[in-house]
């Protein structure tokens, strides 16, 4: 999903029309309302919707992007945030799984 995102943030910066409200307001309603009618869906099915929301999140904040911010200096500092925000919670995760490491991954 990250690298996806990131993609997303390629694919703002060459201008490719997306609809990006639409699917950040999908990706809110639509996990919400499976966990309300507790369906389980198969892992393939869950790993592909949330790389599309990954995509449309990634688009959406290479639209933030300023005009007068080095491209990459901006897509570096995202880089750096998202995996500081998301390694504990990974780490956190497999740990529950127990599974202790994970090979090429912080966790």
């Amino acid at each position: 999903m990250f690298m996806l995102a990131a993609g997303a943030g390629v694919a703002m910066y060459l201008h490719a029309p997306i609809p990006i409200e639409t699917g950040i307001a999908a990706s809110v309603l639509a996990p919400g309302l499976l966990v309300a009618l507790a369906r389980q869906l198969p892992m393939w099915f869950s790993a592909a919707v949330a790389a599309l929301f990954g995509l449309l999140y990634g688009y959406a904040h290479g639209l933030e992007l300023p005009e007068s911010a080095p491209a990459v200096a901006y897509a570096a500092g995202f880089f750096a945030a998202t995996a500081a925000r998301i390694s504990p919670a990974l780490r956190w995760v497999l740990r529950r799984a127990g599974i202790s490491r994970c090979p090429g991954s912080w966790a």
